[in-house]
């Protein structure tokens, strides 16, 4: 089953923006990552479906469960680092 990652943002959020980029590029480098983004202001649901209370906010899914969570803005090799380290968790 393939690795989910949930990115939580908004059009007004600068950190968001700033992460966009770093995100868009781990998920082109990435097939074995699914990349959903997740507009806050669009899917109220889902953001309190996963109690998201600050943006940015990345979420790793596997098995339809949450597995991992980062909030808030991180360099690429921290993103990697943060996706690498629970890939393989059961």
């Amino acid at each position: 089953m393939p690795l989910t990652l949930l990115k939580f943002w908004a059009p007004w959020c600068r950190p968001c923006q700033n992460m966009a980029p770093i995100i868009e590029k781990i998920d082109a480098e990435d097939d074995l990552l699914i990349v959903q983004n997740v507009n806050i202001d669009d899917n109220p649901n889902v953001r309190q479906e996963y109690n998201i209370r600050s943006i940015p906010a990345f979420v790793l899914v596997k098995d339809r469960k949450e597995i991992a969570r980062k909030v808030g803005s991180g360099t690429y090799s921290e993103m990697k680092e943060f996706i690498n380290e629970h890939r393989r968790v059961q």
